[in-house]
């Protein structure tokens, strides 16, 4: 849940950035504002697979809801990934020298992550839908 809140944030800094900057004329800055909007879009999808799988896991237990729990989870380790990339190009469309430098270590921060072994949880995902001969997700 915490990245989730740093992608909000992060797509709040990217947002507030280009406000500032454009003001009245961001309608007209599309490459910025289609970078927000993939920023905005991964983080809301990051919340919504987080609270679907919380409410799986609280009325099926852990066991169950396993394999949906390693979805949730590397599609947020690689959308922290995609929001990050996404934010830096955006911030450094809309600024320069000291001011990028100092956008860029805040979505650091907001963006650190310790990476998963997205590898072994696809294996099991893979595992698993190979196993019922189906997509049962």
């Amino acid at each position: 849940m915490k990245l989730a809140q740093n992608a909000k944030k992060v797509a709040l800094m990217t947002l507030g950035t280009a406000a500032q900057k454009y003001m009245m004329k961001l309608g007209d800055q599309q490459e910025i504002l289609m970078g927000i909007a993939d920023v905005i879009m991964d983080t809301y999808a990051m919340e919504t697979a987080i609270l679907r799988a919380r409410k799986l896991t609280a009325s099926q237990g852990e066991d169950a809801a396993a394999r949906y729990l390693d979805i949730t989870r590397v599609f947020c380790n690689d959308a922290v990934l995609r929001i990050e990339s996404r934010a830096k190009s955006t911030l450094a469309g809309m600024s320069e020298g000291d001011e990028l430098r100092t956008l860029l270590a805040a979505l650091r921060r907001f963006t650190k992550l310790t990476p998963m072994n997205t590898i072994a949880a696809r294996q099991r995902i893979a595992d698993e839908m190979i196993q019922a001969n189906k997509w049962c997700y």
